[in-house]
């Protein structure tokens, strides 16, 4: 079905964007200074905010609901909250497959 196709497509794009934003060596000079920038001043909201853009977990949550409202503007999604938390623990899946 196509439904079912578009959870594993969503999945798989939403692992590697979150890869890309996390490990990839291709940004990793604009990370670095992303990171020392948030991190700059001892804030508690810095340290949650350097936390989210580091934790693979927390990112995939929000980058699978960016990923949702996407397609949402292309075509139907059904049910986009369960399909916004079933991308997610795809991705999830995916990334505990692959390491």
């Amino acid at each position: 079905r196509l439904q079912d196709m578009w959870l594993i497509v969503l999945a798989l794009a939403v692992y590697r964007v979150a890869h890309f934003a996390i490990d990839d060596g291709l940004i990793a000079t604009p990370r670095v200074w992303l990171h020392s920038v948030i991190l700059s001043k001892d804030r508690e909201w810095r340290v949650k905010l350097h936390e989210l853009i580091t934790c693979y977990w927390c990112l995939t949550i929000w980058i699978s609901g960016f990923a949702v409202i996407a397609v949402d503007q292309f075509t139907t999604v059904p049910l986009p909250w369960l399909t916004w938390l079933a991308v997610a623990q795809g991705a999830m899946i995916i990334d505990r497959i692959v390491r």
